[in-house]
C-alpha cells in the first residue's frame, strides 16, 4: 500500500511506527535476488530527476519504464524486519542502487509484539546515499514473499513524520 504525499525532509525529519510480525522469512536474505524478501519493510521514496542519472543508469531506467505504467522512485529508504541480517546494516538492493535497505529489526526474537521505531530520515539517507535527500515523494508498507515463496503475516500500526 502506498501512500502519496509531498513533505521536505528537513522539517519532517522524523518517521516514527509500529510494527508486528508473525515470524521471518527463512529464506529472506538481504544480499541475494532469491531472498529479497522481508516480513515488514516501509519505503520512504525520494524526488530524484532522471536528467541527473549516470548515462547507464537513464538506459536502465527507460527500460525499467517500457516495462511498467507507476512512477519509479529513483530513491528509497526501505526500512525492513530483516531475517538475519544485523541491525543497523544498510546496504543497496541487490536489483538496484536506487534501494537502499536499513536494517531495524531482525529475526524472531521480538515476533509476536509490537515493536516502535523512530528514524532520522535525513541522517539514514546520507548515509545510505551520501548526498542529502530532497522532496518526500511517498510512503508505503510491504509484506513480500515472491523470491523465497514462503509465507508470513505482519501488521503495520500507526506511521507519522514529524518534526523531532
Amino acid at each position: 500500500m502506498t501512500t502519496p504525499l509531498r513533505a521536505d525532509p528537513f522539517e519532517f525529519s522524523y518517521l516514527e511506527w509500529e510494527w508486528k510480525i508473525e515470524k521471518v522469512l527463512e529464506s529472506g536474505d538481504l544480499t541475494k535476488k532469491s531472498g529479497d524478501d522481508f516480513v515488514a519493510r516501509i519505503y520512504v521514496t525520494f524526488d530524484y530527476p532522471v536528467s541527473e542519472l549516470p548515462f547507464g543508469q537513464k538506459l536502465k531506467y527507460r527500460a525499467y519504464k517500457a516495462f511498467t505504467s507507476f512512477d519509479i522512485p529513483l530513491r528509497s529508504l526501505n526500512y525492513v524486519w530483516a531475517s538475519k541480517e544485523d541491525i543497523g546494516t544498510i546496504t543497496e538492493s541487490p536489483f538496484t542502487n536506487w534501494v537502499q535497505y536499513i536494517v531495524v529489526n531482525s529475526g524472531n526474537e521480538e515476533a509476536e509484539e509490537w515493536t516502535s521505531l523512530k528514524r532520522n530520515i535525513v541522517e539514514d539517507y546520507r548515509e545510505a546515499f551520501g548526498e542529502d535527500p530532497r522532496q518526500i515523494t511517498g510512503i508505503t508498507i510491504m509484506t513480500d514473499s515472491d523470491n523465497t515463496e514462503e509465507s508470513t503475516k505482519a501488521w503495520f500500526g500507526a506511521i507519522t513524520l514529524s518534526k523531532e
